[in-house]
C-alpha cells in the first residue's frame, strides 16, 4: 500500500489535537503523523478511527520510525484498520526491532523461538531435495543474518537500559551534593532522561522543570532544549516566543543546534519578526560547527534565490559540506538539483555545464569529426543522448573517457555516465560508483561510491552487491558492519558470482558476521574455484597447507598455489616465491622463485621489486646485474616498501 494512494484529511475535531499538529504531519514529520495516529486509534467513538489510525500510522511507519513500525505491526497482527496479515505484522516488527525499538526486540524474540518451533517441526517432514533449493537455503541465511543481529541489539539494549538507571540514580545523588556545577550538571541531564523516557517514563513538565533550574544557572544545553521543547516537541504545546527566547540565550553561548532553531524562527517569524539577515547570520553559525540542518538550509536558501541572490556555487558548496558531515537528506537534494543543472566536484574543483551546455558540446564534437565509417553512428548516439537513451549516455561517456572518436575529457565523461546512471542503467551506476571511490578525475567520495553501488545493488546486480560488500567490510564511506557485508555477499554469492563466494568463504572461516564455519567456507571456495577464480584458489590452497578443516596435504596446495598464481594471484605469487626461494626446504629453487617474483612486480609488488633487486645484486636464481638491482631498489622505495628505503 503506497502513501501516494491515500488521502489524508485533518483530524477529526472530537480528538482536540493542535491545529499545527496536522500542519507538522503535512511537512512530513513522522512523529506527529503517529500522535495523530494515537489519537485515532484511542478513540473509537470517533467513525473509521481504525482506518484512519492505520492511514497515520503507516505514512509514519514508511519514514523509518520504529515506533510507528512497531504499531503497524500491531495492526496487521491484529487485523485493525487493515486486513490480518501475520506475515507482513512480522515484517514490520522487524524492522523496528532492527532499529534497536524496545518492545519490537521482545516480540520479535519472542516470534523467533516460535518460528524456530515451527521450523524443525516442518523440517522433519521436508524433502531432502525441498531443503537443498537455493530458496530455501536463501531463507535460511537470511534467518540467520536477521536472528545474529537481534541478539546483537538485545544485548546493548539491557547494557543501555542498566546504564540510564545507573545514570538517573547518579543525578539524585549529586542534586544533594553542595557542588554547585555538579547540581546544575544533574538537572540537565534529569531534563534530557524525563524528555526521552530513557530509564523512566516520559514526562515533559518535569523536563522542563529540570531544564529551567538548569539553564537559570548557566546550563547552554539546557537552554536549547528548552528551546527544543516549546518550538517543535510533540508531546508539548508550541510557544514561539518561548522557543525563542531560550534559543537566543543558548545560541549566543556557542550551541549550534540553537543557533539553526533561532536562524529558522527568524525566518520564519515565528516569536519575533521576520528577519532575513539575522536568518542567515544564525545559519552561518550554526553551519560554522558543523551543523548539518544549517547547511542544508544555506543551500536551499541560495538554491531558491528568494532572500538573496541565486548561487550555483554556493548551494553546491553547501550541500558537499553537508554530505561530507554524513547527510542522506543532502544527498537527496543534490540529486534533485542535479535534474536541472549539471555541477559536481572534480580534483580540481567545481565544474558546472548546464544540461544544454553538455549537448551543444557534444553535437560541436561531432560536427569536428571528419567523415568516417563511425561517424553515423556518432550522430545516431548524439540523438538518442538528447532523447534520454541510458545506453547512448554511456556509451558517450566511455568514449569520452578513452578518447575514443571524442578529444578525451574525463569531467565530461564522468557527466554523461553519471546522467546514464540516473537513467537507472546497472553498468553506469557501478561505473560512477567506482569513479567515485578511486577519485578518478572527481573528488573520491566513499560515500557517494556507497549510494551508487547500494542503487545498483537493491535492483539485483551481482557485481554492485559484491561491491557493496567490500564497502561494509572495509568501513569504507559506510559504518563498518561484518554483519551487513556477509549480507550483500551472499546475495551476490546466491546468482553465482565467484568474488563473492569467495569473500563470503572468508568471512565464514574467520566468523566475521556469521558463525564460524571451515567446511562451509571450504565448499564456498570450491564454487568460486571452479570459475576459476584465482583468490578462491589460493584460498583453498592455505587450507590444505595447514590443513584447516581437510586433512593436510602441502603437495596439492603446493599445485593450487601453481594455478592460483599462473591466473594472476598477487598472493599466490609471492607465496610460491617465497617457499621456493627457502633453502631449509626440499623445494629449494631460485630460479623458479625468481620467476614469480618477476611475476608479483609485473603487478607493481614494492615487495615484489626489491628481492628481485636482492637477487640481481647477489646474482641468485638470475644472472647478477647491478643496474637492474638499482633501478628495482628505486622502484620499490618509490612504491613505499620501507626496506628499500633503508
Amino acid at each position: 500500500m503506497k502513501i501516494e494512494d491515500m488521502e489524508f484529511e485533518p483530524p477529526d475535531k472530537c480528538l482536540n489535537l493542535e491545529p499545527e499538529l496536522f500542519i507538522k504531519a503535512q511537512e512530513g514529520n513522522s512523529f506527529a503523523q503517529l500522535d495523530i495516529g494515537n489519537a485515532y486509534y484511542d478513540n473509537p467513538l470517533v467513525q473509521d478511527n481504525l482506518i484512519n489510525a492505520f492511514k497515520w500510522i503507516m505514512w509514519a511507519a514508511q519514514q523509518q520510525n520504529s515506533e510507528a513500525q512497531f504499531k503497524l505491526g500491531d495492526l496487521y497482527a491484529f487485523g485493525q484498520g487493515v486486513e490480518k496479515d501475520e506475515s507482513t505484522a512480522y515484517d514490520w516488527y522487524l524492522k523496528s526491532a532492527l532499529q534497536g525499538y524496545p518492545k519490537a526486540l521482545t516480540r520479535i524474540h519472542n516470534l523467533y523461538h516460535i518460528e524456530a518451533g515451527m521450523y524443525c517441526r516442518g523440517q522433519r517432514d521436508t524433502k531432502e531435495n525441498e531443503c537443498a533449493t537455493p530458496e530455501f537455503k536463501k531463507k535460511n541465511k537470511i534467518r540467520e543474518l536477521n536472528e545474529y543481529r537481534i541478539e546483537q541489539l538485545q544485548s546493548e539494549l539491557t547494557k543501555t537500559k542498566e546504564y540510564f538507571s545507573d545514570l538517573f540514580r547518579t543525578c539524585h545523588k549529586q542534586i544533594k551534593d553542595e557542588m554547585q556545577q555538579d547540581k546544575i550538571n544533574a538537572y540537565s541531564t534529569l531534563g534530557f532522561l524525563y524528555q526521552h523516557g530513557y530509564g523512566i517514563r516520559q514526562i515533559t513538565s518535569r523536563a522542563i522543570e529540570f531544564y529551567t533550574r538548569a539553564a537559570n544557572q548557566g546550563n547552554t544545553d539546557a537552554a536549547f532544549n528548552l528551546g527544543f521543547i516549546y518550538h517543535q516537541h510533540y508531546s508539548w504545546k508550541w510557544n514561539y516566543r518561548e522557543a525563542f527566547k531560550w534559543y537566543t540565550i543558548a545560541a549566543k553561548n556557542g550551541n549550534s543546534g540553537a543557533q539553526n532553531g533561532l536562524a529558522f524562527l527568524y525566518l520564519k517569524g515565528l516569536g519575533t519578526e521576520i528577519s532575513y539577515s539575522d536568518a542567515l547570520y544564525w545559519y552561518n553559525k550554526a553551519a560554522e560547527s558543523r551543523h548539518i540542518n544549517a547547511m542544508i538550509s544555506l543551500a536551499s536558501i541560495f538554491r531558491k534565490g528568494d532572500i538573496v541572490k541565486q548561487d550555483d556555487t554556493k548551494t553546491l558548496e553547501w550541500y558537499t559540506k553537508a554530505i561530507k558531515e554524513g547527510s542522506t537528506v543532502a544527498e537527496n537534494s543534490l540529486e534533485s538539483f542535479y535534474n536541472k543543472k549539471s555541477i559536481f566536484t572534480t580534483v580540481n574543483g567545481p565544474k558546472v555545464y548546464t544540461k544544454k551546455g553538455l549537448c551543444s558540446k557534444l553535437h560541436a564534437d561531432v560536427a569536428n569529426i571528419p567523415e568516417s565509417a563511425g561517424l553515423k553512428k556518432l550522430k545516431q548516439l548524439a540523438m538518442n543522448c538528447k532523447k534520454g537513451d541510458g545506453h547512448a549516455m554511456f556509451d558517450i561517456g566511455k568514449r569520452y573517457l578513452q578518447g575514443d572518436g571524442f578529444p578525451q575529457d574525463k569531467y565530461v565523461a564522468f557527466k554523461w555516465i553519471k546522467n546514464a546512471a540516473k537513467a537507472k542503467l546497472n553498468e553506469a551506476r557501478r561505473t560512477v560508483a567506482q569513479m567515485y571511490k578511486d577519485g578518478d578525475c572527481i573528488e573520491q567520495d566513499y560515500h557517494k561510491a556507497s549510494i551508487w553501488y547500494k542503487k545498483a545493488a537493491k535492483t539485483g546486480d551481482d557485481k554492485a552487491r559484491y561491491e557493496l560488500g567490500l564497502m561494509y567490510y572495509h568501513g569504507l564511506g559506510v559504518r563498518k558492519d561484518p554483519l551487513e557485508a556477509s549480507k550483500w555477499h551472499t546475495f551476490a554469492a546466491d546468482k553465482n558470482n565467484s568474488d563473492a563466494q569467495c569473500q563470503l568463504g572468508i568471512l565464514r572461516e574467520r566468523g566475521e558476521g556469521l558463525t564460524q564455519d571451515t567446511l562451509e567456507a571450504i565448499r564456498l571456495y570450491n564454487e568460486a574455484a571452479k570459475q576459476k577464480n584465482p583468490h578462491a584458489i589460493f584460498k583453498l590452497a592455505q587450507v590444505y597447507e595447514g590443513g584447516s578443516g581437510v586433512e593436510e596435504n602441502f603437495e596439492l596446495a603446493l599445485k593450487l598455489f601453481g594455478i592460483a598464481a599462473r591466473l594472476g594471484s598477487l598472493d599466490a605469487q609471492l607465496k610460491l616465491a617465497k617457499i621456493y626461494g627457502d633453502n631449509n626446504n626440499q623445494y629449494y629453487n631460485p630460479k623458479t622463485s625468481f620467476k614469480h617474483y618477476q611475476m608479483a612486480a609485473e603487478q607493481d609488488s614494492p615487495e615484489a621489486k626489491y628481492k628481485m633487486a636482492i637477487m640481481y645484486l647477489d646474482g641468485q636464481g638470475t644472472s647478477q646485474d647491478l643496474t637492474k638491482a638499482y633501478y628495482l631498489f628505486k622502484e620499490s622505495s618509490h612504491l613505499g616498501y620501507d626496506n628499500a628505503t633503508n
